[in-house]
């Protein structure tokens, strides 16, 4: 401790944790910067990649919703709205949405280091909005719960020309093709599309991507007109 020439020493001003400044990333900052690299500034200009991701986040929604109402119908009667085969086919889009996703956000994020944009997407979104997001997760956690403990099995059924109900799943003679009564069948059925209801995890991460896309839109003309 340093000790003045008045002889009495000299205690250091201590600053409150609260008072200190943090290191943020201004909003001009980032905008100085933006787009991070020529890809990601031609990718959220275009018009047709907006239209492709309008649509990603459709289909995000449309595997939210399917899987999980057609499961809620068939707690009380076994009864489905969709065959489970249906889901399947309509759920294969998922890998193209997918690869657009992931395409996408290493082209506008910048797949190196330095070319990250460092700005905090979350700022400026309406708490309303953000409790909506997090009520609907919710929701369909709860649905998903329900469903395995309700029945939910992995298998697949098909019906042969002469009216003959089958059954193929790993809870049934292991797995091999079995004979049932209708009535078995639309259990089974319905315990199968319980079990598609994991599908509307998917869809969170598409109706994100769509939202997140939509922000970094709405940054860039901020960016376009300053």
């Amino acid at each position: 401790m340093a000790r003045p020439r008045g002889g009495l020493p000299q205690q250091r001003r201590t600053v409150p944790r609260s008072t200190v400044p943090r290191r943020t990333v201004s909003r001009s900052t980032v905008l100085q910067n933006w787009p991070p690299t020529r890809f990601a500034a031609g990718r959220v200009r275009s018009v047709p990649c907006a239209v492709v991701d309008a649509v990603v986040a459709a289909i995000g929604v449309g595997l939210i919703l399917v899987p999980v109402v057609d499961s809620v119908v068939s707690w009380p009667s076994d009864h489905v709205l969709l065959p489970p085969w249906t889901l399947r086919h309509w759920a294969a889009v998922l890998v193209p949405a997918w690869i657009w996703m992931l395409v996408s956000v290493g082209m506008v994020f910048g797949l190196k280091r330095d070319q990250q944009l460092r700005f905090p997407f979350w700022r400026g979104i309406r708490r309303h909005s953000a409790l909506l997001g997090l009520a609907a997760v919710a929701l369909v956690f709860i649905v998903i719960v329900v469903d395995f403990v309700v029945g939910a099995a992995e298998g697949s059924l098909r019906i042969l020309p002469s009216h003959v109900h089958q059954v193929s799943t790993s809870g049934l003679n292991k797995a091999t093709w079995t004979s049932v009564s209708p009535a078995q069948f639309r259990v089974w059925e319905a315990r199968f599309i319980r079990e598609q209801s994991l599908l509307s995890l998917f869809g969170f991460f598409l109706v994100g991507y769509g939202l997140l896309m939509r922000r970094v839109r709405r940054l860039t003309k901020t960016f376009d007109s300053s």
